[in-house]
Parts: structure tokens; C-alpha cells; sequence
């Protein structure tokens, strides 16, 4: 299991903590069998090399991307940055449809107010980028957790971001198994740890 320790930058709607367990490769099967009201999540990685990039993603966020999320019904929106290393900011979107990720680029292209207002962003030159990769990864929410859930507000939080890897196809589903239907998800509550959204990709 990997653990990753991020702060809150900004939230959509609301607020929230960060968790993510991944396994294996999303099959055809699993996205369209039972999947009525579990969210489709996709977390993005930026990876950034300036203090200037991180300038200029926070108010793409804030300004652009955030509120045309919204306007196409994508919320809550989460954005985080790494505690240890700067170069690294985290996108959550929950969707509720796997036809809902699957276009959403073209839809935000679309939205003449987010082309202007992330014009920064979206149309940086080669000499200048705003940021050096983006990494995506494509989840269907547990069973046990449908949909990304909001904790209280609170100053200062820290999410942690947990990846669970697998040994074997058997050993992952056997670990979804557990937060599902062992009382794994019934332990974090109980404990005090307040999960925002488990996916298995």
C-alpha cells in the first residue's frame, strides 16, 4: 500500500477528504453491471516544474475549470496539492456517467466562458507551459461507497491518498471484498477516518 499526504487547495461546492483504492483494469462487466449509482472518478496528476505554474493552475481552477465543472453538473470538484513536494497537484471528478468522462473535454471546449476565462492555461505556449504532464486514472466508486462523500469543514486538514496494489487479480477483488462487504469502510468510520471516495480501476 502506498500513502500520499495532501493538502487542500480548493473545493467545489464543498469540501472534503481525499482517499483512492486501486485494482486491476476496469472491465466492460463492471461498468455496466451494478454501476446505476456508483460515480465514475477520475483522479489527474499535474506535475509541475515552477512556482509560476502553480500560480497560474490555482486561478485556472478558481476561475475556469471549477465553476464549468459545475456548470455541467461535475461536483464536488476536488484540487490538492502533495505536503512533501510542490510539483504535484491532484484533480478528483466525480461523474455520473461513464459517457459523462468520456466527454467532458469536449463539453468544457464548448463552454465559451471557460475557453476565455482559462485562456492562460489552455492556450500556453511551448516556450512557457503550464505544467509539465497531466496522468489520469479512470475508477468506478465501490459498491460500498457510491459516491464521493463530504466531511465536516475544518481548518488546516490533511488528506491522505492510499494506493493499494495488487498482487494477483484473485488478492484485489478479495481487498474490494473486504471495504465492501467485511466492514473495512464500517472500520474507518468507526475510527475516526473520514473517506472521501474509494474506485477500483
Amino acid at each position: 500500500m502506498k500513502t500520499q499526504s495532501l493538502d487542500r487547495r480548493s473545493f467545489l461546492a464543498a469540501t472534503g477528504t481525499l482517499g483512492l483504492a486501486a485494482f486491476g483494469a476496469l472491465s466492460s462487466t463492471a461498468a455496466t453491471q451494478d454501476s446505476a449509482d456508483r460515480q465514475f472518478l477520475v483522479l489527474q496528476k499535474y506535475t509541475i516544474e515552477k512556482e509560476e505554474q502553480k500560480t497560474a493552475l490555482d486561478a485556472f481552477f478558481k476561475d475556469a475549470a471549477i465553476p464549468a465543472l459545475n456548470r455541467l453538473g461535475i461536483q464536488p470538484v476536488g484540487v490538492f496539492s502533495d505536503t512533501k513536494e510542490s510539483s504535484t497537484i491532484f484533480v478528483l471528478l466525480p461523474h455520473p456517467t461513464i459517457e459523462s468522462a468520456i466527454g467532458l473535454t469536449s463539453k468544457l471546449l464548448n463552454d465559451k466562458e471557460f475557453v476565455a476565462k482559462g485562456a492562460s492555461v489552455l492556450d500556453a505556449p511551448k516556450s512557457a507551459p503550464a505544467y509539465k504532464e497531466i496522468e489520469a486514472w479512470l475508477m468506478l466508486a465501490f459498491k460500498g461507497m457510491p459516491k464521493v462523500e463530504l466531511p465536516a469543514k475544518g481548518p488546516n486538514r490533511i488528506f491522505q491518498l492510499r494506493i493499494y496494489v495488487r498482487p494477483s487479480l484473485h488478492t484485489g477483488q478479495k481487498k474490494i471484498e473486504m471495504f465492501n462487504d467485511a466492514g473495512e469502510l464500517k472500520l474507518f468510520r468507526e475510527v475516526g477516518l473520514t473517506p472521501v471516495f474509494f474506485g477500483e480501476t
